[in-house]
């Protein structure tokens, strides 16, 4: 048997109705650092697109329970319970962190596209099914957790992945799941009560980060956003026509009025194609 680690949470709520992707009774291990959310199985999943929307709906369900959640890696499995111990207490004050960064906050994805016909939508696509965003499920998901290009095929809308944007290396740390560099999907994260007053290094670095690499083309879409988003976090397109994928995090409950001003500012932006995707669990904001 080995464990299987989908998230890290805090204040995690019932967990009646819930099972794991395999349809495995969950298993809650507190630590000091988080509580993390298992199963055991008798072998890891195959990357496919069925098993990876199934972790992402568990994701999603687990995010829509806890205070805060930082999804793993698709495929984070360890021996037993003392290894889930061992690869979490490695990550250090790190985890903390990035829960308090993602605390109450959903997770909001744009994708901006050059408008050149068929051209763009090529780069589109290999920007989802195999590139840096990861193959996109139901509408747009970037999944459950590919390596560091293919994100997998999970999810409804705009899931970065249980391992997501960045190649996060998941609680299972050395023992299985690909290293222990991280605590979960992908990159960063930021916390809602007081996360504007108190800042550590990641946060510092991930707006050093943002601000070097907003392209011009998409500033007046982020000044229009402002009011909304609590972190930012850019990834340049790596094909020509791929501007750039940008990842907010907002506070629960504001997806709509998100959406309305993002639709309304992309609109000033005729030469680009805005894809809007969210609220989703905070993917590409769980790793460091």
């Amino acid at each position: 048997m080995i464990l299987y680690v989908y998230a890290l949470a805090d204040g995690l709520g019932d967990l009646s109705g819930l099972a794991g992707a395999q349809d495995e009774a969950l298993v809650l291990v507190p630590l000091p650092e988080a509580t993390a959310v298992c199963g055991w199985l008798t072998h890891a999943p195959q990357v496919t697109r069925e098993s990876l929307t199934a972790q992402d709906g568990l994701v999603r369900a687990l995010h829509a329970r806890a205070a805060a959640l930082l999804p793993l890696r698709f495929g984070a499995v360890v021996s037993d319970v003392d290894g889930v111990a061992r690869a979490v207490h490695a990550l250090g004050a790190g985890v903390r962190e990035r829960l308090d960064r993602v605390r109450g906050r959903d997770q909001m994805t744009l994708r901006i596209i050059r408008q050149h016909t068929e051209g763009a939508k090529g780069a589109e696509g290999a920007e989802g099914a195999g590139g840096a965003e990861g193959a996109k499920g139901a509408e747009g998901a970037e999944g459950a957790g590919g390596a560091e290009g293919a994100k997998g095929a999970a999810g409804a809308e705009g899931a970065e992945g249980a391992g997501g944007a960045g190649g996060a290396r998941g609680a299972g740390g050395a023992e299985g799941a690909g290293g222990a560099e991280s605590a979960g999907g992908a990159e960063g994260a930021k916390g809602a009560a007081g996360a504007a007053t108190a800042e550590g290094a990641g946060t510092k670095y991930l707006k050093s980060r943002a601000a070097l690499a907003v392209p011009a083309a998409v500033a007046p879409l982020l000044d229009a956003l402002k009011p909304f988003q609590r972190v930012t976090r850019i990834e340049r397109g790596r094909h020509a026509d791929v501007v750039a994928t940008v990842y907010h995090l907002i506070d629960k409950g504001t997806a709509d009025a998100y959406r309305r001003a993002a639709a309304d500012a992309a609109a000033t932006v005729p030469a680009l194609t805005v894809r809007i995707s969210g609220p989703s669990p905070a993917y590409a904001f769980a790793a460091p």
